[in-house]
């Protein structure tokens, strides 16, 4: 099923900013035969789409001791609350996801209150109903009111799609300093595609939560790049220099990373505890309920990585869990399915979000 490739494709290193697919997996290992038809199917949408696979670097020098001291000694003074209450202050949720959040936990509301509480904010209406109407359900009519969305989606499915919406929305009306913002959004929108794809084909209902953990699992990053750009510059010089995943940079450089951040930022949202656990253990899944949403966005991170959605300036392949894939009970053969739903999808998807 992997197929054969020559040398030639395997190493080749393109110009650039164009990926090198070896250099893409180097810190995922191949001994399982998952890793092994993923890096083989990387190779061959490299050759098929090689502009999926270009994402400009940042010039950076070789590593120095000054540049590892300056990552020893950089994150001693930083404190994740503080990029925390920055980030709150700058995107504040919407007064309409408020009341959505107090109506979701009040057990009196009906289907109607939550779509009257959605109509008061018509650019999240418009967005809703957009995800309503697209390939991601294919219904047999066209959903015209969000009452009606409501209606067939379910009203814990339409308040989880809100809430990722609304912080999307947010952080949309602002650029962020090192970070390309439609590269890092189509990462998330990729992730969010496969994972929802990937909570389906394991038999998993409520596949919208997995959807907006798939969308929301970086949120932490986009935080650090527009909190701290400098020592997001770091992360990325580290990252380059010692040959390092990101994620290792991170902890280095500030002494956590962007899931813990992103974690904590969805909790002082009121996301749901699930959600932010989802995106907590999304690099670490074993550390979180074995069959847990983590499970699914590690994977759907790993898949939309390999298959060219990296998101930021320096990306890898990080490692699968040992304990994913079984989990979730998938076979090897899933896999190219999985990138036909991608593929089905995703400029829709991206068009329906606002890329």
């Amino acid at each position: 099923m992997t197929g054969n490739l020559t040398s030639d494709t395997a190493h080749r290193m393109i110009n650039d900013g164009q990926l090198n697919v070896t250099d893409l997996f180097r810190h995922a290992g191949i001994s399982h035969p998952v890793m092994q038809e993923l890096r083989a199917m990387a190779m061959r949408r490299a050759e098929a789409k090689p502009g999926l696979f270009t994402h400009p670097k940042p010039r950076v020098d070789e590593a120095s001791e000054a540049l590892r001291h300056k990552a020893a000694t950089a994150g001693a003074g930083v404190d994740p609350m503080e990029i925390v209450s920055r980030e709150i202050k700058l995107h504040s949720l919407p007064r309409v996801i408020i009341e959505l959040q107090r109506a979701i936990d009040n057990p009196a509301s009906s289907a109607e209150d939550l779509a009257r509480i959605i109509s008061l904010d018509p650019g999240l209406s418009v967005y809703l109903l957009r995800i309503a109407n697209s390939a991601l359900y294919s219904f047999p009519s066209r959903i015209d009111t969000v009452s009606r969305a409501v209606a067939l989606l379910g009203t814990r499915q339409v308040s989880v799609l809100a809430l990722g919406v609304s912080v999307l929305k947010s952080y949309n009306q602002r650029p962020v300093q090192l970070l390309n913002m439609e590269h890092f959004w189509r990462h998330s929108i990729a992730c969010a595609i496969l994972a929802r794809a990937i909570a389906a084909r394991s038999g998993r209902k409520d596949g919208e939560r997995y959807f907006v953990a798939g969308l929301l699992h970086d949120l932490g990053r986009l935080a650090i790049f527009e909190a701290i750009p400098d020592l997001a510059r770091e992360v990325l010089e580290l990252a380059e220099a010692e040959h390092l995943q990101v994620v290792q940079a991170e902890r280095k450089v500030l002494g956590f990373d962007h899931a813990r951040l992103g974690a904590i930022l969805l909790r002082k949202w009121n996301f749901p505890l699930n959600l932010a656990l989802a995106v907590l253990h999304h690099h670490e899944p074993s550390r979180g309920e074995p069959r847990g949403e983590a499970a699914v966005v590690h994977l759907a991170d790993i898949l939309s990585k390999a298959l060219g959605y990296g998101g930021t300036p320096v990306f890898f392949v990080q490692p699968l869990d040992s304990g994913v894939w079984e989990s979730l009970g998938l076979a090897a053969e899933d896999l190219a399915g999985l990138e036909a739903d991608l593929d089905a999808r995703f400029d829709e998807t991206l068009a329906m979000l606002g890329w």
